[in-house]
C-alpha cells in the first residue's frame, strides 16, 4: 500500500536557497541559523543541506563564508560533484535581502516539521495495517516535539543555574561608577546595554562621553572602539584624551614631553578609532568593525558619535522609523551578545527658542527620525548648559533608566575644567 500515493513531501527549495543566499550576504546570520535549526537536517534538497553544513564548518574555523571558501570546503570533503559548480554559480546570483532571513527560516522549519509529522504518521499507520506493535513511547514524544517550532521559547527552569548564580553573586547590582560620585546615584555603566546621548550642539555631550571613557579606562581598565568623525583631526582628539588622563590644571600644550609620551602609551592600550571612508560606514559596517575590535583588542565600550555621520542607506520601501528601529535593535544585540556597552550620540532636531533666545533641555523624543531613540534605549541622557551663565557648569539630565539597579531619572551638575578638559 502506498499511503502517500507518490505525492512529494512538503518542501520549498527556493526558500532553502534564499537562506543560503542570506548567509552569504551576512555571515553573522550563521549563529541565528544554528540556533533556529538546532542541529536538525532541515533542508529537503541534499545539496542545500551539504552547503549549509559547509557554511557552519567555515564559521567554526573562523573563515569567511563565501563562494571561494565554500568551493574549497566542498572539494576537500568530496561533495563538490554532488553540489555542482553550476549550482554554486546559481547560488551566487541569488540576492535575497538579509532582513528576509527570518521569513525563509520559518518557512523551511515549518516544512521540515510537516515532513517529520508525515514520516512518523506513516510508521504508525503501516504498523497498524501490518498488525505490528509500534513502540509509541518513542513516536508520541517526537510527534509532540514537532507540533510547533520551540526555538526561542524559554521556561524559567531552563535558566535555573543562571538565576541561582545571579542570586549567589549578590543579586541585582548597579553598574560601574562613572567616576563622578554625584552622577552615580542616577546613572551607572552596565555591560550589555545601549545608552543614547543627546544635547544641543556645543553643549559638551561629546566631551562628556570622552571624559566618561577616560574614567572607565582609568578605574577599570576598559578598552574602547570610537567612531567619531566630528572629533577630527584625531591628533587633536588624542591630545584631549591625554589631558583628561593626566588630570592636571594645565592644558595639553603645557604638559611635558615625558607626560605626553607616557600618556600616549596609555591611550594606545585603551582606545581604537574607526576611520570614516569617503563612502561612509553603514550600521552593518560599524557592527562588523566593532566585532573585530572585540575579538582583537578586547574592547568593552563602543562609542558612535554622532548618529548623523553614519551612511544611512536603506532599502526601498523601508520607512525611516522602521530603519531606526532595526538599527537600534542591531546595536542592542551586539551589546548583549558581547557584554559591551554602546554609547550612541544623536543630535536633536531644530528646537524652538525660548523668549530669552536660548534653548531648553531637549529629550530623546527630540532626536530626528523616530521615537524609537527613546523607546529602545536602555539609558537616555541629555547634556545641557546655560549659555547665558558665566560659569562652567553643565547639567547632566538622566532622562531614562530601564533597570532600577542601574540608576534613576534625575539631574546632576558638573563643572567643566577648561585646562584639563575634564568634568569635575
Amino acid at each position: 500500500m502506498n499511503i502517500l500515493d507518490n505525492r512529494p513531501l512538503p518542501h520549498n527549495v527556493d526558500a532553502e536557497m534564499s537562506i543560503l543566499g542570506c548567509l552569504l550576504i551576512d555571515n553573522s546570520l550563521i549563529e541565528k541559523a544554528r540556533q533556529a535549526f538546532d542541529g536538525k537536517e532541515v533542508f529537503y534538497a541534499k545539496k542545500n543541506q551539504v552547503l549549509y553544513d559547509a557554511m557552519v564548518g567555515l564559521c567554526g574555523k573562523q573563515l569567511p563564508i563565501d563562494i571561494v571558501n565554500l568551493r574549497y570546503s566542498l572539494k576537500e570533503n568530496g561533495f563538490l560533484d554532488l553540489v555542482g559548480e553550476s549550482y554554486l554559480v546559481e547560488l551566487e546570483d541569488i540576492l535575497p535581502h538579509a532582513l528576509s532571513f527570518d521569513f525563509y527560516a520559518n518557512e523551511v522549519l515549518k516544512l521540515f516539521n510537516n515532513r517529520k509529522k508525515i514520516e512518523l504518521s506513516v510508521k504508525i499507520i503501516e504498523g497498524a495495517y501490518a498488525g505490528v506493535d509500534v513502540d509509541t513511547s518513542e513516536l508520541i514524544p517526537l510527534l509532540e516535539n514537532y507540533k510547533t517550532d520551540s526555538t526561542g521559547i524559554i521556561r524559567p527552569s531552563d535558566l535555573e543555574n543562571e538565576v541561582l548564580k545571579l542570586h549567589e553573586s549578590g543579586g541585582l547590582q548597579p553598574g560601574l561608577s562613572t567616576g563622578w560620585p554625584s552622577a552615580d546615584e542616577y546613572y551607572t555603566v552596565k555591560p550589555g546595554q545601549l545608552s543614547i546621548i543627546t544635547g544641543i550642539p556645543s553643549h559638551g555631550k561629546s566631551t562628556w562621553v570622552t571624559n566618561l571613557m577616560v574614567n572607565l579606562a582609568r578605574r577599570y581598565g576598559w578598552k574602547f572602539a570610537v567612531f567619531s568623525p566630528e572629533n577630527q583631526p584625531l591628533t587633536r582628539y588624542i591630545g584631549e584624551i591625554i589631558s583628561m588622563y593626566v588630570d592636571r590644571d594645565k592644558s595639553f600644550n603645557k604638559l611635558s614631553h615625558g607626560e605626553v609620551l607616557f600618556s600616549l602609551e596609555w591611550a594606545n592600550n585603551h582606545f581604537t578609532f574607526l576611520e570614516q571612508p569617503d563612502t561612509g560606514l553603514t550600521i552593518d559596517d560599524l557592527i562588523d568593525k566593532a566585532k573585530i575590535c572585540i575579538s582583537k583588542y578586547g574592547i568593552k565600550g563602543f562609542v558612535i558619535d554622532p548618529w548623523n555621520e553614519i551612511n544611512h542607506s536603506r532599502p526601498d520601501g523601508q520607512t525611516e522609523t522602521e530603519y531606526v528601529s532595526l538599527c537600534l535593535s542591531k546595536f542592542k544585540r551586539l551589546a548583549q551578545a558581547h557584554q559591551t556597552h554602546i554609547w550612541l550620540v544623536a543630535h536633536p532636531t531644530k528646537l524652538q527658542k525660548r523668549v530669552d533666545g536660548t534653548y531648553g533641555v531637549p529629550t530623546l523624543y527630540d532626536i530626528s527620525g523616530s521615537a524609537h531613540f527613546r523607546n529602545k534605549a536602555d539609558n537616555g541622557i541629555c547634556v545641557w548648559r546655560d549659555v547665558l551663565s558665566e560659569g562652567n557648569e553643565t547639567e547632566i539630565h538622566i532622562q531614562k533608566i530601564r533597570f532600577r539597579e542601574v540608576g534613576k531619572p534625575g539631574m546632576v551638575t558638573l563643572k567643566y575644567n577648561v585646562y584639563s578638559s575634564r568634568f569635575e
